[in-house]
């Protein structure tokens, strides 16, 4: 908005509407990076680790992306070629805002992030330091040992008397499961 103030440009329609496109291509940008760090944690890349490989993942993309729309609007913004009153608040509100707001994508959004990341791991009372990744296999590795805790204990309040037999077995002997899911028959077993 500053930049219609320098540009001595009133506020209309047309900014508003140029002032809505800018908000969707700097949503867009900061999307890209923000899936850009998770796909990266979800895989178990630590939080800091991911955010510095984001950054310089998507640096060129955002950069080229902003580059190319400013240098396309800037014509046309500035008034070189004449002067279009319906569509040069348009263009100015994109190439001044784009122009400010890929630099804050850049540099704020990461800082956000990793805000909002320790702000999520403290009430959901995370050990710091921890990713998400390992604090799954954490909570897994809980509940197994939990579930095998149950299984014993159950298993010793067993009241049937152990009369030295093995348990049946859940396969057959003549079967074997493959990895496919497929049963195979043993023909010496086949009676």
């Amino acid at each position: 908005i500053w930049g219609f103030f320098v540009f001595n440009e009133p506020l209309g329609m047309f900014s508003i509407i140029g002032i809505i496109a800018l908000s969707g291509i700097v949503v867009n940008d900061a999307l890209i990076l923000i899936e850009f760090i998770n796909s990266r944690r979800r895989v178990g890349v630590a939080r800091r680790r991911s955010i510095l490989e984001a950054g310089a993942a998507r640096l060129r993309p955002i950069i080229l992306t902003s580059i190319t729309t400013i240098l396309g609007l800037s014509p046309m913004a500035i008034g070189l070629f004449g002067v279009d009153p319906l569509m040069r608040p348009m263009a100015l509100a994109i190439v001044l805002g784009l122009s400010f707001a890929t630099v804050l994508t850049l540099i704020v959004i990461p800082a956000v992030y990793g805000v909002f990341d320790d702000f999520s791991m403290l009430v959901l009372r995370h050990p710091l330091g921890l990713t998400r990744a390992k604090w799954r296999e954490i909570l897994a590795e809980k509940e197994r040992r939990r579930g095998r805790a149950t299984e014993v204990h159950e298993s010793a309040s067993d009241s049937s008397p152990d009369l030295g037999h093995a348990p049946e077995p859940a396969v057959a002997p003549a079967q074997s499961v493959q990895a496919m899911g497929s049963v195979r028959v043993d023909p010496e077993s086949v009676v």
